[in-house]
């Protein structure tokens, strides 16, 4: 169920029905929203109350402990593994081996699809190659740079994250929207702009508004992926930018 909060009623003049009308709108600008509990949220359309397509916002302020027991041993167990293995927490040279490999499968595609006197179906595979090398250059080159884990030399590890503005992309955004929202806030409705990705098309948490055609999001949401980055590069990259707002947030 949801959850209002409101001040507490107070006994209002009496006021004509158009007057009440605007106090009924203003009102509804300022009542708050809150997801229920998670034992109490269910996998079931909403209904009754309100809803929209819209995400449901949230409180303003999320706050998490500084320090937890949890979050000490999970350091421990994680240095525990490195340090027990031998390995480094960076890539290395296979992290560079698979950079080279996945760059060079996106040149040679390009260059072929650009300057070869190929057929059209020769260039409707070749326009394919060139997807799924951008997707994997993406997955397994730009995420791991912006997160630090490609070298431990952090010039290196910036160089590497213009994977992303060689795609088309804003690297600087996709930090902000990756690497601060998502995974500080998590699923948090309102905060992580992931599970807003593909609204009102895609339903990513139990709490959003189901549509008839969600039943079928398994079998089309590959198709959205695939245009996930033309919605970035036109739309949501140059509007953060000149807004300086992402999702709505300073």
């Amino acid at each position: 169920m949801l959850r209002w909060y409101m001040a507490p009623p107070r006994q209002a003049p009496l006021l004509a029905p158009r007057e009440r009308g605007k106090l009924k709108s203003v009102c509804r600008k300022h009542i708050r929203l809150q997801p229920p509990p998670l034992d109490d949220r269910r996998d079931t359309p909403v209904t009754g109350g309100v809803h929209t397509d819209r995400q449901m916002p949230i409180e303003p302020r999320v706050r998490f402990p500084e320090r937890s027991a949890f979050h000490d041993d999970l350091n421990r167990r994680v240095d525990g593994y490195f340090e027990g293995e031998g390995r480094s927490r960076h890539g290395g040279w296979r992290m560079a081996a698979k950079s080279a490999v996945l760059f060079a499968w996106l040149a040679g595609s390009w260059c072929l699809l650009m300057f070869a006197p190929v057929h059209a179906w020769e260039a409707v595979l070749l326009s394919v190659s060139v997807g799924l090398a951008m997707a994997g250059i993406g997955f397994s080159v730009m995420h791991d740079a912006n997160h630090g884990g490609t070298s431990s030399d952090g010039r290196l590890n910036g160089v590497m994250s213009f994977a992303l503005d060689l795609m088309g992309a804003s690297s600087f955004l996709w930090r902000l929207k990756h690497n601060v929202q998502h995974h500080t806030y998590p699923n948090i409705s309102g905060l992580d702009p992931d599970i807003e990705a593909g609204s009102p098309f895609l339903r990513l948490a139990p709490w959003q508004p189901r549509r008839w055609h969600h039943r079928f999001q398994p079998l089309y949401v590959w198709l959205l992926y695939g245009v996930f980055p033309l919605q970035w590069w036109f739309f949501h990259d140059p509007r953060e930018l000149v807004t300086g707002r992402i999702g709505g947030k300073q």
